[in-house]
């Protein structure tokens, strides 16, 4: 945009309530405002034609100024942009959008040409945006369980420090990846299937997977968004192997069972069968006595044998009733 360009936009502008345009000189003074600047930040002067521009820029933002107004004037025809905060009348700032431009009088500069633009709202949203973003990378930190968010082509958008520590890469490396990558598929791998149900019934699902490369088993819940998959994997190794213990010693408990219902009563039997030959009456009465304690201990085993086994059997079938 030439010299001429821009002094025809400054005054297309004049009466614009979106546009600010100024003019300055080589010292920084306004020598111009069109009437939406002067009404914006009257507040800042009585009279801001002839008032220094820092006074109505952040202490922070009069360096950027400056910079930005020196490359204007060593390079005439060239347009610069800054952003530059200016005081509000309650304590706080504009966020504003600017570009500069030098004025010339006979072919030197003789100041500067300035359209802005208010940007105070959007800057407050990216803002608010940007701290949402943040409050939600720490909470996603803050949770134990692996995390992570799946484009829908299943590539990887966001992960946790959970989920870096499981896989033990970073996310620089992470993002963007493919999941299949990283988990490459496998026999018997679930997930495939599992990403795909969820994508087509827009239902959430839980399985169990089992991670080869570091021995591990996960309890994955997989969620529909928007975009793609939200993931929660946690890590239940430690769950499986003691399932995994409770099964080998039900298998001890029941083969205990099976001797002790078969080994066991067969010689309690024996026992048994022998007592049933005997005529107590036929006995000494001194022996009588001691045959009835051995015909009452042989009758109280035989029930503690059965009912060992239907405990066992109780076991077996997953857990006491």
């Amino acid at each position: 945009m030439v010299q001429a360009d821009v002094t025809a936009l400054a005054e297309s502008l004049a009466g614009s309530t979106a546009f600010y345009a100024v003019q300055t000189d080589l010292e920084g003074r306004y020598t111009y405002a069109n009437p939406y600047f002067l009404a914006r930040f009257k507040h800042l002067a009585p009279d801001l034609i002839g008032t220094p521009f820092q006074q109505t820029l952040h202490p922070d933002d009069i360096r950027s100024c400056q910079v930005a107004a020196y490359a204007c004037i060593m390079q005439p025809g060239e347009r610069v942009q800054v952003v530059l905060r200016k005081p509000d009348n309650k304590g706080a700032y504009y966020w504003t959008q600017w570009e500069f431009c030098a004025r010339l009088e006979g072919g030197v500069p003789a100041g500067l040409t300035c359209i802005g633009f208010d940007v105070t709202h959007p800057r407050l949203l990216s803002k608010r945006l940007v701290d949402l973003v943040r409050r939600t990378e720490v909470l996603m930190n803050e949770i134990t369980e692996c995390f992570c968010m799946l484009a829908r082509d299943w590539t990887l958008m966001q992960v946790n420090l959970a989920f870096e520590a499981a896989v033990q890469r970073p996310a620089a490396e992470l993002i963007g990846m493919a999941f299949q990558e990283l988990f490459p598929v496998r026999a018997n791998c679930r997930y495939p299937a599992m990403f795909r149900q969820v994508m087509e019934t827009d239902t959430p699902i839980q399985f169990e997977e089992y991670y080869r490369r570091r021995r591990q088993w996960y309890q994955i819940k997989v969620y529909p968004l928007e975009g793609g998959l939200a993931l929660f994997a946690q890590n239940i190794t430690d769950r499986k192997h003691a399932y995994d213990r409770i099964v080998a010693q039900n298998e001890t408990l029941r083969e205990i069972a099976r001797v002790q219902s078969h080994e066991l009563r067969k010689h309690l039997s024996n026992v048994i069968g022998l007592l049933d030959h005997v005529v107590p009456d036929e006995l000494p009465e001194t022996h009588r006595h001691w045959f009835g304690l051995l015909r009452a201990a042989a009758g109280e085993t035989d029930q503690v044998i059965h009912r060992i086994v239907r405990e066992t059997e109780k076991y077996d079938s997953g857990g006491p009733n």
